[in-house]
């Protein structure tokens, strides 16, 4: 079953130049529990991709569909209550919280659902990104592998459908780059979760089952 529709989706945006046309008229599906790798030249429009598949940002033109509901016309809160209960958010910068705790940070997206917490999901979540020893320390007492990994456990805490990665391990080492995608695929694949992730770097497109390449304006599937 299709998680997500994209049909004729075209995107402009106004800059010193003119009108410039980043996505034009681009179709594809993305099934459920599908891993998608997102790539291209810098420029080419990776992230705006992944802000209209979440709905962080609208389009021009064209249809796109979560679970068979048509985006285009929900309103701005019914846009925000569905990237709450459906969605998950893996962020270059962490986003983390400095002054809460590693813990604190993670049932951030329980408590925004006003939903009780499961503790054993929550501690199976910190035990599988290897943060069990963190918990009560704060962001800034901790090196970037270890808040990307604390940011990772925040982002699948609410149990989201779908897990959008942007640049996800962008500011960590060939080596815990790997160790970070390692984790994310071993937790969506228990979860039963759809994971689509914007990336640089060809050697991560391996933890992909499909890869949409944007060029020119374009997207092939790879």
């Amino acid at each position: 079953m299709e998680h997500i529709v994209v049909n004729g989706l075209t995107k402009t945006y106004c800059d010193g130049t003119g009108v410039r046309t980043v996505l034009d008229n681009v179709s594809f599906e993305v099934h459920k529990m599908e891993r998608i790798a997102v790539i291209g030249a810098s420029g080419s429009g990776k992230s705006t991709l992944l802000n209209i598949l979440s709905t962080i940002d609208d389009f021009d033109d064209g249809s796109l569909k979560l679970n068979g509901v048509e985006m285009g016309g929900i309103n701005a809160k019914e846009k925000s209550r569905i990237r709450l209960e459906k969605m998950g958010f893996i962020f270059q910068k962490y986003c983390l919280i400095q002054t809460l705790s590693v813990y604190d940070n993670i049932i951030l997206p329980v408590l925004a659902k006003g939903e009780k917490i499961d503790e054993v999901y929550i501690h199976g979540l910190i035990k599988r990104m290897g943060i069990e020893k963190l918990v009560n320390k704060y962001p800034y007492e901790m090196s970037g592998g270890e808040q990307q990994r604390t940011a990772i456990a925040r982002a699948m805490a609410g149990r989201p459908e779908i897990l959008f990665a942007d640049e996800a391990t962008g500011n960590l080492d060939k080596n815990n780059s790997e160790t970070v995608m390692d984790m994310i695929t071993e937790c969506i694949d228990s979860y039963g979760m759809t994971f689509v992730y914007v990336t640089h770097d060809m050697e991560l497109t391996k933890y992909s089952n499909r890869i949409l390449k944007i060029e020119d304006g374009g997207i092939r599937c790879e």
